[in-house]
């Protein structure tokens, strides 16, 4: 299953729910491609690229549709997404 597939099903069940109006997701993965490359040991300590650029998506009200944005980040929490809209973290 791939990833627009999984959030498309569990957008799905946020909308029959009733609570799709007011639930953001975020997604983030790392990308895995470390280990072995350069002939170095696992971790994530170095600034290549396969180490520094990974995915986020979000999806939620207010977040526009199609929108692609190359960007540095840091590293957020769940409760960091939710303050800036006002909102508690649960989970």
């Amino acid at each position: 299953m791939s990833i627009d597939e999984m959030l498309g099903n569990i957008r799905k069940v946020l909308k029959e729910a009733g609570v799709s109006d007011n639930t953001y997701i975020f997604f983030s993965s790392d990308n895995g491609y470390h280990l072995g490359d350069y002939s170095m040991v696992q971790g994530k300590q170095t600034p290549f690229d396969i180490d520094i650029r990974v995915p986020l998506i979000a999806c939620g009200p207010d977040v526009a549709k199609g929108n692609w944005q190359q960007a540095i980040v840091s590293i957020l929490t769940g409760t960091h997404f939710c303050s800036t809209r006002g909102y508690k973290a649960y989970g």
